[in-house]
């Protein structure tokens, strides 16, 4: 019993530190690589040791309330700290942003934490092999791709990266609107899950099929999430099948810090560099941080505007009229960035906030930490490297990227959570 708690209390400490340290390299990379190069867009520097402080409490107590047995909450927990929340509190700290921005994002992360803890029981028909899940995939990734090639073209592919803005928009004013369901439900469910069933069962034919629709998706739909999820989460699958321990994230992460300080402090002793890293600019400023900031403007925004309170979202049935005439990622491109073309998308705490305040980002915390906590009980039932590798781009999109009505319809978590009713009692 000692040695357990000792353990335990190690192990808290180990993670605090790791936190504290992450929370330091981004700050360092934050100040002297992203305000050089990307200051014009509203990030600076002026930090107050209230700011400061507030902000280590913040991941302090996050770091100590993150759990690391392995499974499916744990990964979703820790990476939405590292991901998420982290960053955001670092951002907070070194620009001395208002402390209802730093309230938001505590009281959201809390939320989310404590009610991934609610038991909810799994819910299960009667199962269906492992054979037929992968077949079921196969169908709908095949049915779903016809219908797009029927609408595009046959030749209307484009494997042409700096083309794919172009064709994306020209498929959006062409093709009939169910489509543009139909699209995540595949690339965002079914395919993950076929393509990771086809490497883990060994089935060669089905295994050059996968890559086969992993390239036409992409020729036909132009969208990078095609193939940026489906690598996520067959690493993801691997990573936690394999290594068997969830201590490798926070050190994951650290890594990735640590490759992008060699790019902006050691690269340039030796190659003459005048822009920014490539690196720290795709990983440290729009994968952690720019979602920080723009979670900022929609609070900044409407502490001082009214909410849309879901006029804007299908969930409303068209019951509550418009407040605004542009949906609210466009109504905050125009006012901070002077785009109206441009879409500010951001996670539960922004659009949350948008909608009701602070009880809208109370009601998207709850379903986020409800949805993982069920989440985790399907991990139990079936392999939590399998749930967490095709749940990834849901959950971490949900938290980060996209609004919550949205994830739950448009990018297929229900038709997800439905589609695990079947899966089969045992780990694949």
């Amino acid at each position: 019993m000692r040695r357990a708690f000792l353990g335990a209390i190690a192990q808290k400490q180990k993670s605090i530190l790791f936190a504290l340290v992450y929370c330091c390299m981004l700050a360092i990379l934050y100040k002297y690589d992203l305000i050089v190069h990307f200051g014009y867009t509203g990030l600076d520097w002026s930090p107050t040791i209230f700011h400061v402080s507030f902000s280590v409490l913040v991941v302090v107590l996050m770091a100590i309330m993150l759990p690391f047995k392995l499974e499916t909450r744990s990964i979703f927990l820790l990476i939405a700290c590292y991901m998420h929340f982290f960053p955001s509190m670092t951002f907070a700290a070194v620009s001395g942003r208002e402390v209802h921005y730093i309230l938001a994002v505590a009281f959201g992360g809390l939320l989310v934490f404590l009610f991934s803890f609610v038991p909810i029981k799994n819910i299960a028909v009667r199962p269906i092999t492992w054979d037929m899940v992968l077949y079921i995939s196969f169908a709908a990734c095949s049915l779903i791709l016809l219908l797009i090639i029927l609408h595009t073209g046959v030749g209307n592919y484009n494997f042409d990266y700096y083309e794919i803005y172009y064709y994306r928009s020209d498929a959006k004013e062409n093709l009939p609107a169910y489509i543009g369901y139909l699209r995540p439900l595949a690339t965002k469910v079914f395919l993950p899950i076929f393509v990771i069933l086809a490497f883990a069962r060994r089935n060669h034919i089905m295994q050059i099929i996968a890559v086969a629709f992993i390239l036409l998706y992409f020729g036909y739909t132009n969208h990078k999430s095609v193939i940026a999820s489906t690598i996520v989460a067959v690493a993801i699958f691997y990573t936690f099948r394999f290594f068997r321990s969830i201590e490798i994230l926070p050190k994951l992460f650290l890594i990735i810090l640590s490759a992008c300080m060699i790019q902006v402090f050691i690269v340039p002793l030796f190659i003459e560099l005048r822009e920014a890293s490539f690196l720290t600019s795709m990983v440290v400023r729009r994968t952690l941080f720019v979602p920080a900031l723009l979670d900022f403007y929609h609070i900044e925004y409407f502490r001082d505007f009214d909410f849309t309170y879901w006029s804007q979202s299908k969930i409303s049935l068209g019951f509550i009229a418009r407040v605004y005439d542009i949906n609210t990622p466009f109504l905050i491109g125009a006012e901070y960035f002077g785009r109206e073309t441009m879409a500010a998308n951001t996670g539960f705490i922004g659009s949350g906030f948008s909608n009701a305040g602070y009880i809208g980002i109370a009601i998207y915390g709850v379903v986020i930490g409800l949805a993982i906590s069920y989440l985790n009980s399907c991990g139990n039932r079936f392999g939590h490297a399998l749930v967490t590798g095709v749940a990834f781009t849901q959950i971490i999109g949900a938290i980060t990227s996209s609004d919550l009505p949205s994830v739950f319809l448009t990018n297929g978590l229900i038709a997800m959570i439905l589609f695990f009713f079947f899966f089969p009692r045992r780990s694949l």
